[in-house]
Order: structure tokens, then sequence, then C-alpha cells
């Protein structure tokens, strides 16, 4: 998976993620990092 596309899912807005390498994922608590990580998982 290069990229992955989220939109309106949770406290996710809308996201356009490009995966590199070595992909970090910050954000302030309760932003949605940890939904993301479990979407990939999903996929």
């Amino acid at each position: 998976m290069k990229s992955l596309k989220i939109k309106n899912f949770g406290p996710i807005g809308n996201v356009d993620v490009k995966f590199g390498d070595l992909t970090f994922l910050v954000g302030p608590q309760a932003s949605g990092k940890s939904l993301f990580w479990e979407l990939l998982k999903l996929g």
C-alpha cells in the first residue's frame, strides 16, 4: 500500500497519507491515530 485516503471517519475528517520507507503518525490526544492504525489492520 502506497497511500490511503480517509474521509469523515470518527475524529478523522479528511486525510490523504502517502507512505514512505518510514512513516510517523503524530497528533494530539483523541485525534484518531489509533483508529487510523486499526483501519490499516483491516486492509
